[in-house]
């Protein structure tokens, strides 16, 4: 049986304006229609399995939204850029549960794995990548991702890897803020040392 593209785009379209008015039932519904009606069509694409995801976490349902990220990275074990806005999700969901550790351990391989310039990825991925360092308290890297999205600046190689570098730092950075608040005083001197004299002054 041939799947008309109109089927899928509609249940896309559908997916989305019933998530904006918060309608579960039907955001459910047709998000997994969504999924089912384009395993073999060329309009699949990951984005229908974040959005998923995303709904399922939004409505404290992280089991679920586990087992739509394990089938994603099934579907799209081919899809570089698919399997890194699975694990930025990942992050997300460890976020919910309470296990900050492995959130942050997944935020911050995310930005060192970056794929691309920031203000190159998809605007959905973005948004995903800022609310993993919201959650996450990551206020400083935040604004940096944000101000890199806005002004994009130049994008030859060395210059990717300033902002790469930027990034390691302000991560640096944002341990050391945590140490202090724990009392290690020691040790977040050492990091803010590190963070001060590597990253840019501006």
């Amino acid at each position: 049986t041939t799947i008309s593209p109109r089927t899928i785009t509609r249940q896309q379209v559908l997916s989305r304006v019933a998530a904006e008015n918060n309608d579960f039932k039907v955001a459910e519904k047709s998000m997994k229609s969504s999924i089912n009606l384009g395993k073999y069509s060329y309009l699949k694409k990951i984005e229908d399995h974040t959005n998923l995801t995303k709904l399922y976490l939004d409505n404290n349902k992280t089991k679920d939204a586990i087992k739509v990220l394990a089938n994603a990275r099934v579907e799209y074990k081919k899809d570089v850029a698919g399997i890194y806005h699975a694990d930025v999700l990942e992050s997300l969901v460890q976020s919910k549960l309470g296990n900050e550790d492995k959130a942050r351990e997944l935020f911050e391989n995310a930005i060192h794995n970056m794929p691309d310039d920031i203000n190159n990825l998809p605007e959905s991925l973005q948004k995903d990548i800022i609310a993993n360092g919201e959650a996450l308290n990551e206020l400083e890297m935040v604004q940096s991702l944000k101000d890199d999205i806005e002004n994009p600046g130049k994008t030859s190689v060395g210059d990717r890897k300033a902002k790469q570098d930027k990034y390691k730092y302000l991560l640096i950075n944002g341990k050391g803020m945590r140490e202090y608040k724990n009392h290690k005083i020691g040790t977040a001197a050492k990091l803010f040392e590190e963070a001060a004299e590597n990253l840019p002054d501006n």
